[in-house]
């Protein structure tokens, strides 16, 4: 068995190695603690002294940052599939301006859509809605995120606020001559720390450029983002 007991790492925030840190601040009857996931990790304490809060916002965390099948599939028109065709297209006409080299947004919309879910999913796991997850006599609850997608503070109240780090740089560049083994999707894309880079070739078709840029922007998502595995709560 393998646990921690809450406490604070280095300067407020989440320590240790596991895949999930966690500091919470005026979380329903938390007043403040630390808590890194361990491959086991239990949580040993009286009734009401949070124990269920957060469990259970662990698994709002960790299922907003899964990877829906068809999230990424943007012939169903989820409203990510729809951001990622916005994006192509923006990249492609900031190319046809005149720039070779493109910065992607497309990280910053998921990290949005992650914190978004992580508001609803809340909601939806607790009764009561947003204002009852604060403690008692506090105007918001904050939390100092250490995950596989979300790393900076939020505080949560009626609305959500956050200084999350987005943690990846990706820019499209534009390569006139391109060899039949550039357009291999594994090959377009180079990764340096927390800078990714797509090559894609420069067409004269707008079109079937902002094609081959759709799933390179998949790719490079899945890449810097690997995919959670679902969490189940009962």
């Amino acid at each position: 068995m393998a646990g921690q007991q809450a406490g604070d790492g280095p300067d407020g925030k989440p320590d240790g190695d596991g895949s999930l840190g966690l500091t919470i601040s005026d979380f329903g009857p938390i007043s403040r603690g630390t808590v890194n996931t361990k491959p086991l990790t239990v949580l040993v304490g009286p009734n009401g002294c949070g124990k269920s809060h957060i469990a259970n916002l662990m698994h709002s965390i960790i299922n907003a940052e899964c990877i829906p099948d068809d999230l990424l599939d943007y012939s169903k028109k989820t409203s990510f599939g729809i951001a990622l065709v916005e994006e192509a297209a923006r990249i492609v006409d900031a190319h046809k301006a005149g720039s070779d080299s493109v910065k992607s947004n497309i990280y910053e919309t998921y990290v949005n859509r992650t914190l978004q879910v992580l508001y609803d999913m809340l909601a939806a796991n607790f009764p009561g809605g947003h204002e009852n997850l604060v403690r008692s006599g506090e105007k918001y609850f904050e939390l100092c995120v250490k995950s596989s997608v979300l790393e900076g503070r939020i505080h949560c109240a009626d609305t959500i606020s956050t200084d999350i780090i987005n943690k990846m740089c990706l820019t499209v560049n534009f390569k006139k001559s391109i060899s039949l083994n550039d357009l291999d999707m594994s090959r377009m894309i180079s990764k340096d720390g927390n800078i990714l880079g797509i090559t894609v070739p420069d067409l004269s078709d707008s079109t079937i450029e902002a094609s081959i840029i759709i799933p390179s922007l998949t790719l490079s998502l899945l890449s810097a983002y690997p995919p959670r595995e679902r969490c189940i709560y009962f």
